[in-house]
């Protein structure tokens, strides 16, 4: 859902990409500080206070937001950049949610779970038939779940239940996330097959 709205958030985008890029800051420096800040966030967490590392934990996500910018300053994108940038998301995304386990129990581990679920379901259908990242459902999208992690950790500062209820709350997200996203690599499969039965019976047999 946040996901479809980056849009309204370009201009912001290319303007601290500029910033940043005039400075000759690597992208990938970027990329990685996104990590960096994430196991300094669940540091925070045990010696600061949740709320503080919920901030520094937004920091460590917004990386993520500006890291493309950067390279496309610089003119240094590069399909490595890309993927580099995709893992890190989602090591971010584990590391805040491993160092919430010890204080909200097993409910983390059903949230890591359907989180990690939502972020196969779209990269495994591109080895099944060809696929892009448009179209998509956007239920559950990286930047949703970002949203609640970061602001279910704040709530820790104030009552672990609340914390729970949030944490609870995006599993629901991501499940019902994957579940649009399997639906939807359910159609490209079957229009995908469709189209190789149509090619198929258009292609006249070769002489023997």
């Amino acid at each position: 859902m946040l996901g479809q709205a980056r849009h309204r958030f370009e201009p912001a985008k290319q303007y601290l990409g500029q910033r940043l890029g005039r400075l000759g800051i690597s992208p990938w420096l970027i990329t990685l500080s996104g990590l960096a800040l994430a196991f300094i966030a669940s540091w925070a967490y045990l010696k600061v206070g949740p709320l503080a590392a919920a901030l520094i934990g937004a920091a460590a996500s917004l990386t993520d937001f500006v890291d493309g910018a950067v390279a496309r300053y610089q003119q240094r994108q590069s399909a490595w950049g890309n993927y580099l940038e995709a893992i890190v998301d989602r090591l971010v995304e584990l590391i805040l949610l491993l160092t919430l386990a010890p204080d909200l129990g097993p409910v983390v581990a059903w949230a890591i779970a359907a989180s990690m679920f939502i972020s196969y379901c779209k990269p495994r259908v591109a080895l099944v038939v060809p696929a892009d990242n448009h179209d998509w459902p956007g239920c559950g999208d990286h930047a949703d779940r970002m949203v609640i992690l970061l602001v279910s950790m704040a709530l820790c500062q104030t009552s672990f239940s609340l914390g729970k209820i949030g944490i609870a709350l995006l599993t629901a997200i991501s499940l019902l996330g994957s579940a649009q996203r399997l639906h939807y690599a359910y159609r490209l499969i079957a229009a995908h097959e469709a189209s190789l039965r149509s090619t198929s019976a258009q292609t006249p047999p070769s002489p023997k």
